[in-house]
């Protein structure tokens, strides 16, 4: 096995001056073939110009002052659209990353099965819903309450008038939420 003390060091130092050793003779090959004067001219006015700004020139009093306040003032502005920014940021990401409701097992329950149904194209009423569930009529009731009163399902009725219950878009949400597909 070789010692590789140096090596580390001499590829540090040999990628820089390999760079310098191309870009040197990219130069002069260029320099040979095309007319460069013209990276001469803007050196010269980017030196004029930071010529320009390192000078002293003399500013009346009142001046300074307009600037500064027009300065402080564009700042606060600044600031106070900084802070709605950060509002509207906060309420963007608000509505892509909606807060779950935490319901009760029982109306988790009747949620997930409602969406269920839905999936194998069937609309549940109050009555199949207990059926599948087998759970109390009352506690069936109470969480159908429940889940109608944070608007995740609504009634609809149909044309020969069987009333079944729907998801609503928030309903399909927190189904499809994976907190909650693994809660069931």
């Amino acid at each position: 096995m070789k010692p590789q003390g140096n090596a580390p060091m001499l590829k540090r130092l040999g990628w820089p001056s390999l760079l310098f050793f191309v870009s040197w003779l990219a130069s002069k090959l260029l320099d040979s073939y095309f007319d460069l004067s013209i990276l001469s001219t803007i050196w010269s006015a980017l030196s004029t110009a930071a010529d320009l700004l390192g000078e002293e020139i003399p500013t009346p009093l009142w001046q300074l002052c307009a600037l500064a306040l027009f300065a402080v003032i564009f700042f606060c502005l600044n600031v106070r659209h900084s802070h709605q920014l950060v509002k509207v940021l906060l309420e963007i990401q608000e509505l892509k990353n909606p807060s779950m409701l935490k319901l009760s097992d029982n109306a988790h329950r009747v949620v997930m099965t409602i969406a269920g149904f839905i999936e194998n194209n069937q609309y549940p009423s109050s009555e199949e819903i207990l059926r599948h569930l087998s759970i109390s009529k009352l506690a069936v009731e109470s969480a159908l309450d429940e889940i109608y009163g944070t608007s995740l399902i609504h009634q609809c009725r149909d044309t020969a008038g069987y009333y079944f219950w729907d998801l609503t878009a928030d309903g399909r949400s927190y189904v499809l939420h994976p907190e909650n597909l693994r809660r069931a």
